[in-house]
């Protein structure tokens, strides 16, 4: 079985092991699903968007999953500065654990928005988990 579900947990592991982010901003400020109430900005959160099996005679052999990442800061530029960093850290990548392959992160697409005083930055992405 696929540790797809997980993809969350494995996002936030390479972002936080990004030394460059680490400088922009307090990477335990990275949150699954949702940010605690009263986090100080900047701010990033990751939320799993889908699942999609590739299917053959043998059953699943990989599966595409996609996840939003939103950055959030009370600057425009801060907030378009980190979503760079955060695509920097991601785009191209591959991870691998004793039971998890995550294979070519790529963005697929992008918006921005304004919201509670807030300048948020969403990406889009997609990996293949093996």
């Amino acid at each position: 079985m696929k540790n797809s579900l997980l993809i969350t947990k494995y996002v936030i592991d390479i972002l936080q092991g990004n030394e460059t982010l680490a400088g922009l901003m307090d990477t335990a400020n990275i949150y699954p699903i949702d940010a605690k109430q009263g986090t100080n900005f900047p701010f990033a959160v990751i939320n799993r968007t889908g699942i999609l099996p590739a299917r053959s005679k043998d059953g699943s052999y990989t599966e595409t999953v996609d996840f939003i990442i939103s950055v959030v800061d009370d600057s425009y530029k801060g907030s378009v500065v980190l979503a760079n960093e955060i695509r920097r850290a991601l785009e191209g990548q591959s991870f691998k654990d004793e039971e998890t392959v995550l294979h070519r992160i790529r963005l697929s697409q992008a918006y921005e928005s304004f919201y509670n005083n807030a300048f948020i930055q969403q990406l889009n992405f997609q990996v293949d988990v093996q």
